[in-house]
């Protein structure tokens, strides 16, 4: 509902959607469960909703989400790694 609520507000649409979901992830179970739902959620409004926003676009909004949510929305193998300190 976040990530629905998130890109209705950023691109003033007035449509909304119905969502239903069916998960047999524990909640809490450090699985991007939670992430890749709500990246998919951002993929599907933004196509259904029309809004045009490009994928790095729905990326920068899926970082107010949560830090691993971008990952999800480019749908590809990322490595991550901690800054290095000084």
């Amino acid at each position: 509902m976040r990530a629905a609520r998130l890109l209705q507000q950023r691109t003033a649409s007035r449509f909304g959607a119905d969502i239903h979901l069916s998960k047999r992830i524990p909640a809490g179970a450090g699985l991007g469960g939670g992430s890749s739902d709500a990246a998919t959620t951002l993929i599907v409004l933004n196509r259904l909703w029309n809004t045009g926003l490009a994928r790095q676009q729905l990326a920068d909004l899926a970082l107010e989400l949560g830090a691993d949510v971008p990952f999800f929305v480019h749908g590809r193998n990322a490595f991550a790694r901690a800054a290095a300190s000084s």
